[in-house]
């Protein structure tokens, strides 16, 4: 599978412009400055991890172009990712829920959640619309 054309497909269906992929072999999957930075892995969870980090670069524009309070909190988050309680932050439940959603809609997946965190993202997709 091509996770960049996947990237790009749905970045099409949210009407937003793709953003910069660099494919990595030592760094985790991550987001930063408009670039997610993926490793290269051939399985559902590549594309659970890629579609995680892109719902990060999908809410730093949020940020970007809303001053509504999701946005402040969004950004505060963000701001305070090293200071605060990683499965507390909105923005990781948020990302986790938009992967597992993005899975089940289009591929047809239905990914398998960490325990610890299965509950919060389940009720977290029944509260909000992603």
């Amino acid at each position: 599978m091509n996770i960049k054309y996947e990237i790009k497909k749905i970045s099409k269906i949210y009407n937003i412009e793709a953003p910069n992929i660099i494919f990595n072999e030592y760094l985790a999957f991550s987001y930063s400055n408009m670039t997610l930075y993926l490793k290269k892995i051939e399985d559902e969870k590549l594309l659970f991890l890629s579609f995680h980090e892109f719902r990060h670069y999908m809410q730093d524009l949020y940020i970007k172009k809303h001053n509504d309070i999701k946005a402040k909190r969004y950004k505060y988050e963000m701001d305070n990712y090293n200071n605060l309680n990683y499965i507390d932050l909105e923005i990781e439940i948020d990302a986790y829920a938009f992967s597992y959603m993005i899975l089940k809609k289009y591929y047809n997946i239905d990914y398998k959640l960490n325990d610890l965190i299965k509950d919060k993202i389940l009720n977290y997709i029944d509260k909000e619309v992603i």
